[in-house]
């Protein structure tokens, strides 16, 4: 019995949902790449595929080792198929009751450092998450996206609309490339929009991709709108004074306008927010709303957005965010602003990937190889994002971390291969010895076989 073909088991269902990914590929790497992902969820971890072949695949696949280094060299992977199967997988979840309602998508970059100098493309970064007192390290960058879809989630018996985040790709920054961060962000806004054609779409990110290269690109998009955070020393403008009709060229611009000039006493929880619709550089003649919150300590930040708070289709009674279902209609002007917490999301894929999924401990070398295993490792955990939504019978699953669905799905996927391998050990002649080594194999994998 093939358990990559079998529909009935765990496996034969994660095979399925995880060959979208690779329908390119020949038979037996697809194979090789499936059970390499099954290997991620049944051990919970991915240090090194040798790690895996030795505590997982070379008992569960006949397969060498080097196969499955081959495989995640393998030239043909292609990642903007695996970034366009995910946006489809993570627009799936969406019901139909929902479909108008925004998705938000969030672009970042994180640094991995690696302690060894023969990795292709290392370079000395700055880190500024590093807390070992040396903000430059030596590693990799990756550019990345994330997608935030609606869902229905039921909370005390009462049916909230709850936002599920699914991390969609990886793509290596390199040093000498021909593309820097800002192109390598807009690329992957590119690779997605087109799945998201009809919808209202509201992308966010930090200062540091508040430029130009980035928001051109993004401006062709009508569907598009943009919430970001800024420099504090951002030029504005207010909006083109009326024609005078004097001789001369008009102005195209107002007064310039300094953050002193908002009037912060809207309260956003520990915050005061003023707002002001101003013009920008950054922005062209397009008029947006600048928001400018201010702590208890003085501390101002200053953000930008595009979101025309009338247009925005948002069921905000039934969000299950208290702080957006609470908002009444004197807060409409402000709620944009709220909107930007959803690029919280990014970071806590990063924190979950880099603690419970090693995504910072890969060890090949070459620069296919890392970048599709890091991929591979994004597939595994944006799967456990979205599989509770998916499948039927992983309903009860949902609203849990990607790490408590690994585990139960990782427990399932252990015990069939086990019985499996006993099926098949008990259809020979000489079953002691080898059905003595098959117990074994389960008291190291089961924790509940003491």
């Amino acid at each position: 019995m093939d358990l990559l073909y079998n529909e009935k088991t765990t496996v034969g269902r994660l095979a399925s949902y995880f060959s979208k990914f690779f329908p390119g590929l020949t038979e037996r790497t697809r194979r090789l790449l499936l059970w390499l992902l099954i290997a991620m969820l049944a051990l919970g971890c991915c240090p090194s595929i040798r790690f895996l072949f030795r505590h997982f695949l070379k008992d569960a696949a006949p397969a060498s080792q080097n196969c499955y280094y081959r495989a995640c060299k393998h030239p043909d992977i292609s990642f903007q198929q695996i970034v366009r199967t995910n946006i489809q997988m993570a627009l799936a979840v969406i019901p139909k009751e929902l479909r108008n309602e925004p998705v938000f998508l969030s672009v970042d970059d994180t640094t991995v450092a690696k302690y060894g100098k023969k990795f292709e493309d290392a370079a000395v970064l700055f880190d500024h998450s590093d807390h070992t007192g040396h903000p430059y390290v030596n590693g990799h960058c990756f550019v990345s996206l994330t997608i935030c879809v609606p869902s229905v989630l039921v909370v005390h018996g009462v049916s909230r609309i709850h936002y599920v985040s699914v991390p969609i790709g990886y793509e290596l920054w390199r040093k000498d490339g021909d593309k820097s961060k800002l192109e390598l962000a807009a690329d992957l806004v590119d690779a997605v929009m087109p799945e998201l054609d009809e919808r209202q779409a509201i992308l966010s990110f930090d200062s540091w991709y508040a430029k130009k290269p980035l928001l051109e690109r993004t401006s062709r998009y009508q569907n598009l709108s943009i919430i970001t955070n800024v420099r504090v020393d951002t030029a504005m403008y207010a909006r083109r004074p009326a024609p005078t009709g004097k001789r001369g060229r008009p102005k195209k611009r107002g007064a310039k306008i300094s953050m002193d000039d908002f009037d912060c006493r809207y309260h956003m929880g520990e915050y005061l927010v003023g707002c002001r619709r101003v013009l920008t550089n950054l922005f062209g003649t397009r008029l947006v709303y600048a928001y400018v919150t201010q702590s208890k300590k003085g501390t101002r930040r200053l953000f930008l957005s595009t979101v025309c708070p009338d247009n925005l289709h948002m069921s905000c009674a039934w969000q299950e965010s208290r702080g957006l279902r609470q908002a009444g209609p004197k807060d409409v002007v402000f709620y944009p602003l709220r909107l930007y917490g959803f690029r919280w999301n990014i970071e806590v894929n990063y924190y979950e990937q880099k603690l419970f999924w090693s995504l910072k401990e890969y060890q090949l070398r070459s620069r296919d190889g890392i970048e599709h295993l890091v991929n591979l490792v994004n597939i595994a955990h944006a799967a456990m994002r979205i599989l509770p939504y998916a499948m039927p019978n992983l309903g009860n699953l949902k609203g849990m971390s990607a790490q408590e669905v690994r585990s139960v799905l990782g427990k399932q996927i252990r015990e069939e291969v086990f019985f499996t391998k006993m099926n098949r050990i008990a259809q020979t002649d000489e079953n002691t010895n080898h059905i003595r080594e098959a117990l074994k194999w389960l008291v190291a994998h089961l924790e509940e076989a003491a």
